[in-house]
């Protein structure tokens, strides 16, 4: 780029001796640049200087002019070149001296001009120019010699020539500059003064007034209003590299392209003049000035020309991408940061997909196609077309494989910058290659991408316009009986598949938008419908059911009534938003809500038969196959088209929702709970029935089902299994268990899991899991303390688990007639009791005693009647709660059985103080344990647990009783039996009496003494035994040798009795020897055996009658 001119003039033909040698020194670099002192230096990189002799240069573009002359005598002088330089100087008018200065090259061609000193030298000759022609300067006189002393001398000349030629040029700028100032035109003035500074390439002057154009004048609306559109004219590319071309005057016919074009050459100058390769601002620059600060406003003004399509194809195809500063930019050798590299296809894809456009606009308008590549109509005013581009296809093919290029190279600039774009690009093949009857590749690129714009771009409109074409090119296929698949996601998969889910799809996507209005007409929806259901004829699919309704379920089994079945049913009341227009009626053959029980793994089902919706958004679903406890959604399914076409939505594993057993007045219901009675080593639990008829019309529908869960050593007495029926008349009102394991030995508390199975009119089914607690809560002991005519009974009552109140107590005996019967019979030895409160204390302990006077053999019963504190409790908070929140009698099972089983009572806090305790308070735990239980989403579920929440509070501060409230009043009512058998004959046939009689009447006896006593015995009965083998033989030992006694025995101590003889009598010697008081020795009476007389470890029971009389010893 030539943007300096230099200008000489060479009469004499002699400038070429020394052209080539100051050719070697162009381009100037590096030129410090500062017109006035205050200013800031800038930087001239590069000066490129073009010395001529062309006469048709506008003198505006000259920055130094000079003459070149030689002569060897003054006369050659006087006759010839100073009429040269007179003709010369006349030619250059005095108005150009303000824009560059005159100058003079002398150049020596002999070797005798340097020797010749009679008076022509070069002193002379310019001291003789510089009076002959005063409008020349000293400094712009350059004289060149023919030789050098040296080649450093040469070199030397020429810098110190290429200095002063460079010092003249600039002062040719500032004069310039200088003479632009003062002119009135202010557009003129800024468009030159910027076209100087671009051609110098000061950068920071050239920025400054390009902006200040812009703000003055192409930002300017109200200037730009009063301009001419101009023409569409394409600019060469040459024009990039002229200055002082089409400098912008008020004086002359503005145009609106006109002063667009000046701008953007301008703007591009300035660019090539920075940092190269261009940064990332300045990338940025250049995108927004070619494109959105020309073309797109180009085609704003000239929408209605017929030639904005051809200029903007060839504006971008000859000369945007062709320009120098894009391809020096772009090369393959230059290095560019990612950030750069995004700007640059950010801009050359817009670039590409203007120039596409142009070139689809072109097509349609040529009406080379039966149809339209794009659908929207054409520009207006559009009546005819000329100079068309000669490269423009003209076949179906080379036309469509155009149009892929053009979109592919969007497509290369754009593939990671704007996805979405892309995608629409690719879409817009699908579409063409539909209308090119290429269906298969239309259905390959449009697969899911209409999904993709509704669901994630909600771009409804589009969506529904690509899955028509999809559809049309499905249909197409579905008409070619030899082509029955298609690919999708490179998978072979029927055409009727594909083909239904888009109907399906389709009819979803047409539905009403919030103002009520219609993408489709209704027919086209309902037409569309039916074409889905009819193919689902011959499929098995399942569809999603988010594609028809968004569910809203509250997940709260209510309790209903069949009037019709005379049976009661759970039910889930379901809320949808309609998906697909309302218009639609779905007619359902089922509705099926199925989860699945966490605990049992038993599918749980609600459901709705023949069902009919439209615009109703609210559907019952009913089951009479109930199980409780915490379930797991699995899925809901609806089923049309005589179950055809099903809809299903899955659920995530973690969607639970808890089933509780509800309570109604008229609802049957089984509970089982801890035994009225309870019979020692005996494991009981009571069955209650609620709402049980007594007419046995009523009772034969109801069918009752008990299963042992655990623990697996208990099984049912009556079965011998763990799994146990009950039909009709014969429901049971005690369950009795058994263990069924040798190695277990009976506990007296045992956890037991109970699952119960009713059936009501083989219509209504409920299964639910019971928590049973069998628990012996008293520990009785009895021991007998036999006597020579009397037995006494010694009972002993312990708690074991929890304080109880004993109401009664009594001793019955059985009788063989009540045996028979197997009833009992209550005896006189009864022994009445009232309200003794029994804490769980080791230390505490009640005793009964009872006197037995006959001696015949029989079996005993202790019965004891009372009320555990905790079912007393329990009772009275029932009672309580029921009576303040009535409304919550429905909740009755899930208090009972859910809600008095967490709370754990301060038993003390009762005793003492008669106040209802909590002795464990976790408000967030029991808070939590309400969440997982009942469901709070429902209004009454969500007061019920507000209200639980306010008793749990108040429990934590304590209930205290009132003076009248009569808390055992309340709680259950248990009775336990406590067996005691005996045979008294065998216990008293082994009874001996012993008495020590002293044969001397001292009252004190002395120590060391020996006294003699008799030793009688007498035996309850004759031991008298026919039996030849009965070898039983009894002994008597009197104080044991192994024993330390204060007694010694003079003589025999031991003594054999007669088995036949009732009474013996012994002699035998005592002697104390311990003074005070005294007790008679120990005698005891063993069995030994005749082999070898030795004492078994089996002592008998003896009556030693005054072993406790004391004896003085001194």
């Amino acid at each position: 780029m030539n943007n300096i001119v230099v200008k000489y003039f060479d009469p004499l033909t002699i400038f070429d001796n020394i052209s080539l040698e100051i050719q070697k020194y162009f381009p100037i670099k590096n030129i410090h640049y500062k017109r006035f002192a205050e200013d800031n230096v800038s930087t001239i990189k590069e000066l490129d200087i073009k010395i001529t002799n062309d006469d048709k240069i506008d003198e505006t573009d000259i920055f130094f002019s000079f003459i070149v002359i030689t002569c060897t005598n003054i006369d050659e002088y006087r006759n010839k070149i100073r009429p040269l330089i007179t003709q010369w100087l006349s030619n250059n008018s005095a108005s150009n001296h303000v824009n560059y200065e005159l100058g003079i090259v002398f150049i020596q061609t002999t070797i005798e001009d340097i020797s010749d000193n009679k008076m022509f030298n070069r002193l002379n000759l310019i001291e003789k120019i510089e009076k002959d022609f005063q409008e020349i300067k000293h400094e712009n006189i350059f004289l060149f010699p023919i030789i050098y002393k040296s080649l450093q001398d040469k070199n030397n000349f020429y810098s110190r020539f290429i200095i002063k030629l460079q010092k003249q040029i600039i002062n040719s700028l500032n004069f310039k500059l200088k003479y632009l100032e003062c002119l009135e035109d202010d557009l003129y003035r800024t468009s030159k003064t910027l076209d100087l500074y671009l051609r110098f390439g000061i950068v920071e002057f050239s920025q400054f007034y390009l902006e200040r154009l812009e703000t003055d004048y192409i930002n300017n609306i109200e200037f730009l209003s009063n301009l001419l559109p101009g023409n569409l004219e394409i600019i060469h590319l040459n024009k990039f590299n002229v200055f002082n071309d089409n400098i912008l005057s008020s004086n002359e016919d503005l145009s609106y392209s006109g002063i667009l074009q000046f701008r953007l050459i301008s703007l591009l100058k300035l660019l090539s003049l920075k940092h190269q390769p261009l940064l990332y601002h300045d990338i940025s620059l250049l995108h927004k000035t070619i494109i959105d600060d020309y073309l797109l406003k180009l085609e704003k003004v000239f929408a209605n020309n017929i030639n904005l399509d051809k200029f903007m194809y060839l504006m971008i195809e000859n000369v945007f991408m062709k320009l120098p500063l894009l391809l020096s930019n772009l090369s393959k050798k230059t290095i560019v940061n990612e950030l750069n590299k995004k700007e640059w296809n950010l801009f050359l894809g817009r670039l590409s997909k203007i120039k596409r456009q142009a070139w689809i606009n072109m097509v349609d308008f040529y009406g080379i196609l039966p149809f339209k590549i794009n659908e929207n109509p054409l520009k207006n005013g559009k009546e005819h077309v000329i100079n068309i581009i000669d490269n423009l296809a003209d076949t179906e093919e080379s036309i469509l494989n155009e149009y892929i290029n053009l979109t592919q190279n969007v497509i290369s600039y754009w593939k990671e910058l704007k996805p979405v774009t892309i995608d629409l690009l690719s879409a817009d093949i699908g579409i063409i290659f539909n209308k090119f009857g290429q269906h298969e590749k239309t259905i390959a690129i449009l697969h899911s991408t209409f999904e993709y714009y509704y669901n994630v771009m909600k771009w409804e409109d589009l969506s529904i316009q690509l899955l028509d074409v999809y559809i049309d090119s499905l249909e197409k296929l579905c008409q070619d009986d030899s082509l029955q698949k298609v690919i999708i996601d490179d998978e072979l998969v029927p055409i009727v598949t594909v083909l239904a889910n888009c109907y399906l799809n389709f009819t979803c996507l047409m539905k009403n938008d919030s103002k009520g209005k219609s993408f489709r007409s209704l027919n086209r929806k309902l037409e569309t419908w039916d074409k889905f259901l009819e193919l689902n004829a011959n499929t098995d699919l399942i569809y999603p059911l988010k594609r028809l309704i968004n569910l809203n379920m509250e997940l709260i089994p209510k309790l209903g009534y069949d009037l019709k079945q005379k049976c009661h049913y759970y039910y889930i009341n379901i809320t949808w938003d309609w998906l697909i227009d309302a218009q639609i009626i779905l007619n359902l053959d089922l509705v099926k809500l199925k989860m699945r029980n966490l605990v049992s793994d038993n599918i749980i089902a609600f459901d709705a038969l023949n069902t009919k919706i439209s615009d109703t958004n609210t559907l019952t679903l009913r089951c009479y196959d109930i199980e409780f406890g915490e379930s797991e959604l699995i899925s809901i399914e609806l089923f049309l088209r005589n179950n055809n076409t099903i809809f299903m939505k899955e659920f995530d594993e973690r969607l639970k929702m808890n089933i509780i057993p509800l309570h109604s007045k008229d609802k049957f219901e089984v509970l089982i709970q801890e035994p009225y009675e309870h019979e020692d080593d005996k494991v009981l639990l009571d069955v209650r029935y609620e709402n049980y008829h007594k007419d046995k019309e009523e009772k034969s529908n109801i069918d009752l089902k008990f299963e042992i869960l655990e623990p697996n050593y208990l099984i049912f007495k009556d079965c011998g299994s763990s799994e146990i029926d009950f039909m009709g008349n014969t429901m049971p009102s005690v369950l009795e268990f058994e263990i069924n394991d040798k190695n277990f030995e009976f506990v007296s508390n045992i956890n037991i899991i109970i699952k119960t199975n009713i059936s009501v009119n083989n219509t209504f089914n409920e299964q639910r899991i019971l928590f049973c607690q069998f628990t012996n809560p008293l520990s009785i002991s009895a021991s007998l303390i036999p006597k020579l005519n009397t037995t006494y009974l010694d009972v002993s009552v312990d708690c074991v688990y929890e304080p109880f109140n004993i109401l009664s107590s009594s001793l019955i005996e059985q009788t063989s007639e009540a045996e028979k019967e197997n009833i009992k019979s209550k005896t006189n030895l009864s022994v009445d009791i009232n309200n003794i409160v029994l804490p769980n204390n080791p230390l505490s302990s009640y005793k009964n005693f009872f006197t037995l006077s006959d001696n015949k053999e029989r079996t005993l019963i202790y019965e004891i009647q009372y009320k555990t504190l905790r079912s007393a409790i329990q009772g009275y908070l029932t009672k309580s709660f029921l009576n303040e929140y009535s409304e919550f009698f429905l909740y009755k099972t899930v208090w009972e059985q859910y809600i008095l089983p967490k709370f754990q009572f301060h038993t003390s806090q009762f005793i003492h103080f008669k106040t209802i305790k909590l002795k464990v308070y976790d408000e967030a735990d029991f808070s939590e344990y309400l969440q997982k239980i009942v469901i709070s989403g429902d209004k009454l579920n969500a007061k019920f647990i507000e209200n639980l929440m306010i008793v749990y509070r108040k429990l934590f501060d304590g209930i205290q009783l009132k003076e009248n409230e009569h808390i055992w009043d309340s709680g259950k009512l248990q009775t336990f039996n406590k067996e005691i058998d005996f045979g008294c004959s065998n216990k008293e046939n082994n009874l001996f009496t012993i008495t020590l009689k002293n044969f001397s009447n001292e009252t004190n006896l002395k120590m060391g003494n020996s006294y003699r006593y008799e030793l009688l015995i007498n035996k309850k009965q004759k031991r008298i035994n026919n039996d030849n083998n009965n070898k039983e033989k009894y002994e008597c030992i009197v104080l044991d040798n192994s024993e330390i006694s204060d007694w010694l025995v003079g003589g025999f101590n031991k003594f054999c009795l007669d088995n036949n003889a009732k009474t013996e009598t012994f002699e035998i010697s005592l002697i104390p020897i311990k003074r005070g008081y005294l007790k008679y020795p120990k005698i005891t009476i063993v069995r030994c055996d005749d082999s070898d007389n030795d004492i078994r470890n089996n002592t008998h029971l003896t009556d030693f009658i005054n072993i406790n009389e004391n004896i003085i010893i001194i």
